[in-house]
């Protein structure tokens, strides 16, 4: 008797049936799976991206000042380590003054640049205005808690 020489893969010929009936079917078990358990992840992903943005726009718009509050502005590099601490203990000392606007003038940006040459100051710097926008004070340096609470008192 003579063998046939048919070429098989080694699964057969159930194979190419196989993937047929997958592309059939659409979407796999599992990656329906992945894909609901990813959805609510991607939901607060993208509510947490706006509500930084939102965050973002609203720290850095300098029409606030002379309207009326006092406002506490940073001269701020975003790249600076001191400035990022400077900026964490303003935050904090402001949460005890809720009357005080707290901004950030970005020395990349070019409003951020001509702010610092307008008041002659570098980074890790805060100056104050008064509620009719007239620079009041001016604080270099990281400075403690305990002493921007106090200055923010005196002079705003």
């Amino acid at each position: 008797m003579a063998k046939s020489k048919k070429n098989k893969n080694k699964a057969g010929n159930k194979s190419k049936p196989a993937k047929a009936a997958t592309a059939k079917r659409g979407i796999s078990r599992r990656n329906l799976l992945l894909l609901l358990g990813a959805t609510p992840v991607a939901i607060a992903g993208g509510y947490k991206i706006h509500q930084y943005d939102t965050t973002n726009k609203a720290v850095h718009d300098l029409s606030v000042i002379g309207q009326g509050q006092p406002v506490v502005l940073q001269v701020h590099d975003p790249s600076c380590q001191l400035c990022q601490r400077l900026k964490r203990t303003t935050e904090s000392a402001l949460e005890t003054l809720p009357n005080i606007e707290y901004r950030i003038a970005n020395l990349t940006t070019e409003k951020g640049r001509e702010i610092a040459n307008r008041y002659g100051v570098g980074k890790v710097t805060l100056l104050l205005f008064d509620d009719a926008g007239k620079h009041v004070h001016t604080v270099q340096g990281v400075t403690p808690k305990d002493e921007l609470i106090s200055r923010f008192e005196r002079y705003l």
